[in-house]
């Protein structure tokens, strides 16, 4: 029978027991496969095998080492015709092949410490990312310093690396090993605008199928292998929608990749599927997806005039801010958008208690939700948008599975590990100041919208426009639609009124305010205001997440993520506190007039000379305690 293959320390270093016999020959061919077969004495093949060897005493009985075999007496050495890795039993052709395999297919923790088995396998171990190549001398990606080597823990097991060379978010715990990293989901081909008509059925019945065996196995009764194996078919299902070419072939593709991927969530095997792509294709197709976002704005301008808001309409074209692409000089600014408070300014977030309410919606108020989210706006990281997710809207099961899906993220109950996974947020600059705006995904955005939907209109309109003792606060962003039209409408009738000729008015602005605003304490105001928000915040803003502009990641330490969709509630309820007490302020004063209009971080103070200078003060101090810095040039 043949022998086990070996396990050695390095590809040049072979051992080999030979039994003792009346000097044989061995038969050695060369590597090539077509050369000639070369004569050895047992010495000469001793020597062959064993002088390079660290440890030249080998018991009886040792292996032979990989890429020869004994037939007889004879030793042969041969070009290997398959490699197979040793993760999932694959079968390559080269080295070259199993090694961009194994980057591809599986996590550095799986194999980063088989050493010996990769130098079997005529491969090489990158010293800082922990990455096989078959010729180390060709990778010069890695440029920091070496990774650390796995540690030890206190009672001698071993520490897996994950993760190695890639960024996670600090606090985050890491996932169970198996996991593939967020970025392997990252879109890096154009994928369908929609679903293709002939592929709609196994499209709906595949989402139903993913949607359910994730809600199965984040419930009670689930596995952590269960619910790494599900997880990752939820996000990879954009993979299925890549599109290789347009047309009838294209269509017929569509459909063969998602039966395909039918049958490989049903046997738990999407290694076909999970090819990390490269940073590079990464950067392109969210460079093309920024321009294809121009064509949304397009079709949101014509929304708008179809409802009548013909001057948001013509705000929006006459906008001159654009997407800028993802490069250095963008990063560079972003990362500037997202400063790093001292430790004492960071705050901490109140869990919610027992009292806090759970999620709870019926198919039909679901189904409306689920319609505002098909605006045509862009998807997240994965590419997944509203159109893709259309079909499910007419299947009665799958709207329950993905209902199901989303109030497991609203209501706190998946592991903190599928954070990032879930709340990794494209990020892209806008116009010349490059201002931050976050892309969530689909279903980020969809929990969102449902959760918002809970929340009572009329509370909403009593906490933001009537708040303060003499009723004069108001914020229009959160509680009139059009709200901006309203307010400038509004200030210039409180400026013409003829009995209050002595009025003046004056205008805050806050600098770079979502991003940098105190999270903890407007997330805390929030849930106070809408204890129904409380537990889906607590989840989305505990740790800190990662925004990806490319493939670089930004750590998002405070503040709220602009694009998010309870992003402005919560960045509105965290300013109305101090507009609430500077409309206060001088309030006993006879004559006392003043008026505080805002638009988020816009206000307008409008009334008497000495009311509006204490009202002024009071914000400028209170937008510092909220680390809101005020642009000057602005104000």
């Amino acid at each position: 029978s043949s022998p086990p293959s070996p396990i050695l320390s390095s590809p040049t270093s072979w051992s080999l027991s030979v039994p003792p016999s009346p000097s044989p020959s061995f038969a050695l061919s060369s590597l090539s496969p077509t050369a000639s077969v070369r004569e050895f004495s047992s010495e000469q093949a001793e020597e062959l095998f064993d002088s390079s060897s660290p440890a030249s005493s080998v018991e009886e009985g040792g292996f032979l080492p990989f890429g020869h075999e004994l037939e007889g007496d004879s030793i042969s050495s041969f070009s290997p015709s398959s490699y197979d890795c040793f993760v999932c039993s694959s079968t390559h052709t080269r080295p070259g092949d199993l090694a961009e395999h194994m980057r591809r297919q599986h996590d550095v923790e799986q194999y980063c410490r088989e050493t010996a088995k990769i130098a079997e396998l005529q491969m090489e171990r990158c010293p800082s990312c922990l990455q096989v190549f078959s010729f180390l001398t060709r990778h010069k990606v890695c440029t920091g310093p070496p990774a650390a080597n796995p540690r030890e823990k206190e009672d001698g097991a071993e520490v897996v690396v994950q993760f190695a060379g890639k960024e996670w978010p600090a606090g985050v715990p890491k996932p169970p090993s198996g996991m593939p990293h967020p970025n392997t989901f990252a879109a890096a081909k154009r994928l369908h605008d929609a679903v293709p008509a002939m592929a709609k059925t196994n499209w709906v019945q595949l989402l139903t199928l993913v949607l359910r065996n994730f809600a199965d196995e984040c419930g009670e009764d689930g596995s952590e292998q269960g619910m790494v194996s599900s997880l990752t078919a939820l996000m990879s299902l954009s993979k299925v929608l890549e599109k290789p070419r347009g047309g009838l072939k294209g269509a017929k593709a569509a459909r063969n990749r998602v039966m395909r991927f039918f049958e490989a969530v049903e046997e738990r095997d999407l290694s076909s599927f999970l090819t990390e792509p490269e940073e590079r294709k990464i950067s392109q197709f969210e460079e093309t997806q920024e321009r294809l976002d121009q064509g949304a704005v397009r079709r949101a301008t014509a929304k708008l005039k179809q409802g009548g808001y013909f001057s948001k309409a013509t705000s929006i074209l006459k906008s001159e801010e654009k997407f800028n692409p993802a490069t250095v000089e963008v990063l560079a600014k972003l990362k500037e958008k997202f400063p790093e408070p001292p430790s004492e300014k960071i705050g901490r977030i109140e869990p919610p208690g027992p009292a806090s309410p759970f999620f709870v919606m019926d198919d039909a108020d679901f189904t409306k939700c689920l319609k505002k989210v098909f605006n045509g706006a862009s998807g997240g990281r994965t590419g997944l948008t509203g159109d893709h997710m259309v079909p499910i809207l007419h299947s009665a099961e799958g709207r329950a599975q993905l209902l199901r899906v989303v109030a497991l993220i609203i209501n706190g109950q998946l592991p903190e590990w599928m954070h990032p996974y879930f709340a990794g947020f494209r990020c892209i600059g806008l116009g010349k100041k490059v201002r931050p705006i976050c892309i969530g995904e689909f279903i980020l955005r969809l929990a969102s919208k449902c959760i918002l939907q809970m929340v009572d209109k009329d509370d909403v309109e009593k906490f933001f426009m009537a708040k303060g003792n003499r009723k004069n606060v108001f914020q229009f962003a959160s509680a009139i639609m059009n709200g901006q039209d309203s307010l400038v409408h509004f200030v210039s009738h409180l400026m013409a009124d003829p009995k209050k000729p002595d009025r003046v008015v004056a205008k805050i602005d806050g600098k770079n305010a979502f991003p940098s605003i105190n999270r903890a304490a407007a997330v805390n105001d929030t849930v106070e205001a809408f204890p129904v928000l409380h537990r889906y915040l607590h989840w989305l803003y505990k740790h800190k997440a990662h925004v990806y502009n490319g493939t670089s990641a930004i750590t998002s330490h405070t503040g709220i993520l602009q694009g998010e969709g309870c992003s402005c509630i919560v960045f509105d309820t965290g300013v109305q506190k101090i507009l609430v007490k500077a409309g206060n302020v001088n309030h006993d004063r006879v004559g006392f007039d003043l008026h505080i209009l805002a638009q988020r971080d816009d206000v307008y103070l409008v009334g008497a000379p000495e009311d509006v200078r204490a009202a002024y003060n009071v914000l400028i101090k209170g937008m510092a305690e909220l680390d809101i810095e005020v642009q000057p040039a602005k104000s």
